[in-house]
């Protein structure tokens, strides 16, 4: 991450006043291709395992991104591609051309031009010969290492079982279960279950947090279950309320027996059982450093058995529960000087402590699993340029060469577990990257203690599977300084490391500031002269634990100026801080004196606050909130005169003093779409009492379930809204809410039904009591309760026609339904509104309706709704919103 500050000091934007203007903005419109691809670049340099495993796939399935597509099309990883892409310029033009482009950039040309500039080719043409660079390097690989499918044998797949993501595999001691992460439904990352030796009937054990919001992650990217020695429950990772635990399952069941923390880690990855069936080991991520832990799952009693600066990762406790293989760069690291080795196979004896190192293969060296027997540990390495199986023997020190896939063994990152071993049969597990995903395939035991004899140690090959293109680089200094100077940790530093050590002191600046407006409009809002506009910008210190937001508005005159200024200090878990605000309402009316002289009646609102607020975060998802503080309500009537240019009465209203608290609850893990959320739940539960001249209590209850199953979407709402207390249908403070928004149930908008309402009136001579003003009056309360259902069909990227560009759509079925009501109207639950005043009763429509994302800017939705209480038939409805 340092990176991006190095990044924004080359481009000149870090030199004072350069942070604002058109280098800026040109900055801040780069895709992510060009800022994060370039970090990747600039950190990893021209040889990375892992994105030319991606290019690799990609030149097979002839699916390489153009450079306008990498800028547009999420299909194609920004990160891995743009790293590519920036290899390619610095080994063709020299590795000093990207710092110049990016200062283009800073001076303010776009970043298509400050390439064609320097490059002298057209982005097309750049695509086109970066293209044939990748398949000129890669496909003539396929002879000595063909596909997956030709190494092993398919086991879950998109097409057998499985989805997109097929991760973290774990075996059953006898092989007959396989567990895997999955992304199956979409949208979310389950816990599976299936046949592992066909990888048939998979079901669910554990739904991620979209769809089960007990847990809020269950760690699919850094670790994989481990199923006990009697093969009837498995322990996996899962953070529920902000930290990491061992969690234990019954298998096939996927109850949950048990839940354990580490104390002072947050973070846990791949438990691995010991032969005793109540003991795991588990890597812990502690203050930054991680260690390895032996945790009772009985007492829940932990002991750490390392307790060091180096990486301690991935452990396998060995069958007779002596020793546990682990990663570490214990060897080759020296913390000292920041210069770090290759990820190496460690043995740690679990009676004395000792730890020792299985011979440096060469490469990164991950993922170890132990054969059934203890001789031999399986572990994926990369010592070839692409990360494969082998297997040492720890008897014969002979190390032996397992598969050779095209693409690779390999999980989400280079640290991710993608190999299981069945401890008593020795069946093989392991996921390959594919078409953009990863697949799991099965190798059988014999295989498992086979393979090709290779020596330990390897020179790198001719043609380096892991070297990103141009293949060869070429030898000149130029085009290797980006690879010279992450080989050489020493450059730079400074000749005294012995630095005063001083306490933080935070500084606030500028983060953001919107574009300034201001002007003199000779009509305004409410048609009058009037001074208009307003700026807002958000300050923060380096560390973000500082937050504050300001903002003025103007729209009038001087006294109708609003302002609001916020601050949060988010130091510590709990956050805390306060506002202050006043923000005014103008609503003007025309009119006449009595003796007919046009005049303007503006009617003025003035809500002026001081606030002090407090959060305390359960997780990621989950929040705790409360407010309290002081609050004035005031307003006044101006009659102003367009004649005579000026106020010619003014007569103060009504001002009320309160204190006003605030408690809440808040959940929201939904994965939001174009247009509206497509997975997850949300719930605010919250009450409001306020105190003073107004006695009154507002209380939301506020709970939404989103199901994807594909390719649909269902959405549930269940919303409760009431203000109780003394005051809280005093006519003269506020007005009530109505239940005919489009935001609350379609069918029943404001200006139709009011309509309905005059024309049956003026039929009836003025009677108010028919069915159509009772339905109107009754669609006002300070009380109201909502149900509403959505039955959507989003589309998740926008799509072309011919030369036309659609923004992202989403058609939709609804039903909605509702009801509200007053203190001196109780509600009754049945359809339709009573003859009487004093009784409420309920309204639904139905409909279908689409909603349309614009510019990813605003939300626009139009509804054609049969509300089920009116006669007026089918209505159309338009509102600017994004679905509930």
């Amino acid at each position: 991450e340092l990176v991006h500050a190095f990044q924004y000091d080359i481009s000149g934007l870090g030199r004072s006043g350069r942070a604002i203007g058109r280098g800026a903005e040109q900055l801040a419109a780069t895709p992510l291709w060009f800022i994060e691809g370039m970090a990747e670049y600039l950190s990893l340099g021209p040889v990375d395992p892992a994105t030319a495993m991606w290019l690799r796939d990609a030149a097979l399935n002839n699916n390489l991104p153009t450079i306008e597509q990498l800028a547009r099309d999420p299909r194609f990883f920004p990160y891995r591609f743009g790293h590519a892409l920036w290899a390619y310029i610095g080994g063709r033009y020299g590795d000093a051309v990207i710092g110049q482009i990016l200062r283009l950039v800073g001076q303010g040309f776009p970043y298509p031009e400050a390439m064609r500039r320097l490059l002298n080719v057209s982005l097309d043409q750049l695509s086109r010969e970066w293209h044939d660079a990748i398949r000129q390097a890669y496909l003539p690989l396929l002879a000595q290492a063909p596909e997956a499918r030709l190494n092993a044998h398919p086991l879950i797949t998109r097409t057998r079982g499985g989805g997109r993501l097929n991760l973290g595999p774990a075996l059953s001691p006898d092989g007959r279960w396989v567990a895997f992460l999955s992304e199956r439904g979409l949208f979310d990352v389950d816990l599976w279950l299936a046949d592992g030796r066909t990888g048939a009937n998979p079901r669910r054990l554990l739904a991620g947090p979209a769809q089960d919001p007990h847990f809020s992650s269950l760690r699919f990217i850094a670790s994989a279950g481990s199923f006990a020695p009697d093969g009837g429950r498995l322990a996996l990772v899962a953070e529920r309320a902000g930290r990491d635990r061992v969690v234990v399952l019954s298998i096939p069941a996927g109850r949950v027996l048990r839940e354990r923390i580490v104390p002072e880690a947050l973070e846990l990855s791949n438990p691995s059982w010991a032969p005793d069936g109540r003991t795991v080991v588990v890597s812990a991520n502690h203050g930054g450093l991680s260690d390895l832990v032996e945790l009772d799952l009985e007492t829940g009693q932990a002991r750490y058995l390392t307790n060091d600066a180096y990486a301690d990762l991935m452990p396998a406790v060995s069958p007779d529960g002596r020793t546990v293989a682990f990663v570490t760069d214990r060897g080759a690291a020296d913390l000292g000087v920041f210069r770090w080795g290759s990820y190496r196979i460690g043995l740690l004896d679990r009676g004395t402590g000792r730890i020792d190192l299985l011979p440096d293969v060469g490469g990164n060296a991950i993922n170890p699993q132990w054969s059934p027997d203890g001789r031999s540990l399986l572990f994926i390495s990369d010592r070839a340029g692409i990360p494969d199986l082998y297997r040492y023997d720890l008897e014969s020190r002979q190390l032996h060469r397992l598969t050779r896939v095209f693409t690779g063994v390999a999980g989400i990152t280079e640290l991710s577990p993608a190999l299981a071993v069945a401890r008593s049969t020795g069946e093989v597990v392991f996921s390959a990257f594919e078409r953009g995903g990863y697949n799991l395939y099965r190798l059988e035991p014999a295989v498992a203690r086979a393979g090709d004899p290779v020596p330990l140690t390897t020179a790198t090959p001719t043609l380096n599977p892991a070297l990103l293109p141009p293949v060869p680089r070429p030898e000149a200094p130029a085009f290797r300084r980006v690879a010279l100077y992450l080989a050489d940790p020493l450059t730079g530093l400074p000749r005294d490391t012995a630095f005063a050590v001083l306490p933080y002191r935070p500084r606030i600046s500028l983060d953001y500031i919107t574009t300034p407006q201001v002007g003199v409009a000779a009509g305004g809002v409410v048609g009058r002269v009037g001074l208009y506009g307003g700026v807002a910008g958000v300050f923060s210190d380096m560390l973000g634990r500082h937050v504050v937001l300001g903002a003025v508005q103007a729209q009038g005159q001087l006294d109708e100026i609003g302002f609001a200024l916020l601050y949060l200090n988010r130091a510590h878990r709990w956050n805390y801080g306060g506002y202050v605000q006043r923000v005014p309402t103008v609503y003007g009316l025309n009119g006449y004196t009595s003796v007919g002289e046009p005049v303007l009646v503006l009617y003025r609102f003035f809500d002026t606050s001081v606030q002090g607020v407090v959060q305390y975060p359960f997780s990621e998802a989950m929040r705790f909130e409360a407010a309290t503080g002081y609050r004035r309500i005031s307003s006044d009537l101006q009659i102003y005169s367009y004649l005579r240019d000026r106020i010619i009465a003014e007569e103060s209203g009504p001002a009320y003093d309160l204190s006003e608290t605030l408690a809440a609850l808040v959940y929201d893990n939904a994965l939001l779409g174009f247009t509206a959320p497509l997975a997850g739940q949300r719930f605010r539960f919250e009450i409001d009492p306020y105190f003073g001249d107004l006695r009154f209590v507002n209380a939301l209850a506020d709970v939404r379930r989103y199901v994807f199953r594909r390719p649909f979407s269902f959405a549930v709402r269940g919303l409760h809204f009431g203000r109780y207390g003394r005051d809280a249908e005093n006519d003269s403070v506020f007005y009530d809410v109505y239940l005919g928004s489009p935001a609350l149930v379609r069918g029943y908008g404001f200006s139709s039904v009011r309509q309905d309402c005059a024309l049956e009136a003026r039929a009836r001579g003025g009677n108010l009591d028919g069915p159509a003003c009772r339905l109107f009056a009754g669609l006002f309360g300070s009380r109201l309760l909502v149900a509403s259902a959505e039955l959507r069909l989003p589309y998740l990227r926008a799509f072309e026609t011919g030369t036309l560009n659609f923004p992202p759509l989403e058609p939709y079925l609804f039903a909605d339904a509702g009801l509200a009501w007053r203190s001196d109207a109780r509600p009754e639950f049945r359809f339709g509104m009573p003859e009487t005043p004093d009784r409420r009763g309920l309204v639904a429509s139905a409909g279908l309706g689409v909603r349309a994302n614009l510019f990813g800017y605003i939300v626009l939705q139009l509804d054609y709704a049969r509300p089920f209480q009116r006669t007026s038939g089918w209505q159309w409805q338009f509102s600017i919103q994004p679905g509930f």
